[in-house]
């Protein structure tokens, strides 16, 4: 998420605070999570598990968000799942005291000499909450690197603002015996990821002269589909926000190299398949 003062010291992925936690079993203290999504969520969890809570959620999806996700919400089993664990995580946090700030946008962070300076904007107010850590979330895509430089065809989401690896139902790509299942595939969740990979695994075996039941297969595409049910509330439920991949010109897109977006723009000023951001 490239904002104004993502590349501050102590500004940092909410998936980074996650490793963090996992492997130092650590919890960074007097923290503030900016985004939204069921990561968001988690990480949060875990912080308070930890004995430190955020001290401030500020949370980007809205209220319009919530009423265009319903259209999508399909009522099983499956989704009546997923919502009771949203539903307790959300209901540790209230109980924990955490507070959260809903409908934020325009997020800034200045940086002091001890702690960041978060400005935002909720309605047409512009607001402020200092803490020592920032933690940024704006969704999960798929970790191309393996498949493109394999060649494997890749398609945008509109949705997610993402390229993701073309794959038909049981994994398949465009090239023999190679299969892509889980978070390489699509963001689905951890359930549906362990599906798909028995999908694939199993689809591989019947391809190369395996016996298989194929009957057990598509089984497990149906119980699939259950999930990519709700899957489509949460991508609309918490899609990303224009300002998330609008920045203004003055804001480092490649902190290596220290370029703005106002470079990058500059620079794809005039092309005839640039389109205007």
């Amino acid at each position: 998420m490239p904002l104004d003062g993502w590349t501050n010291p102590g500004v940092l992925t909410v998936g980074a605070a996650q490793i963090l936690m996992k492997t130092a079993h650590y919890a960074p203290q007097d923290s503030v999570l900016v985004g939204s999504g069921p990561l968001f969520y988690l990480v949060a969890c875990q912080m308070l598990e930890q004995g430190e809570p955020p001290k401030t959620l500020l949370e980007t999806q809205s209220k319009l968000d919530i009423f265009k996700a319903l259209f999508y919400l399909r009522l099983n089993l499956i989704t009546i799942i997923y919502l009771l664990r949203g539903v307790t995580m959300l209901a540790k946090l209230k109980l924990a005291g955490v507070r959260r700030i809903k409908s934020v946008t325009d997020v800034r962070i200045k940086s002091g000499n001890r702690e960041h300076i978060i400005q935002f904007v909720r309605g047409k107010k512009k607001r402020y909450i200092e803490a020592q850590n920032v933690f940024l979330h704006a969704g999960v895509h798929p970790n191309i690197q393996i498949t493109q430089a394999l060649g494997i065809k890749h398609d945008w989401n509109m949705q997610n603002y993402c390229w993701e690896p073309r794959t038909d139902k049981f994994g398949r790509t465009n090239l023999q015996n190679i299969l892509i299942a889980g978070d390489g595939n699509k963001i689905l969740g951890s359930d549906s990821a362990k599906i798909s990979g028995e999908i694939a695994a199993l689809k591989l075996l019947a391809d190369n002269g395996f016996s298989v039941d194929e009957t057990h297969i598509l089984k497990k595409i149906k119980i699939k589909k259950q999930h990519l049910q709700f899957r489509k509330f949460l991508d609309v439920l918490y899609a990303p926000k224009e300002w998330h991949s609008c920045p203004p010109n003055d804001v480092i897109i490649c902190r290596c190299e220290e370029v703005t977006a106002g470079e990058v723009r500059k620079q794809l000023d005039g092309l005839p398949w640039a389109q205007p951001a």
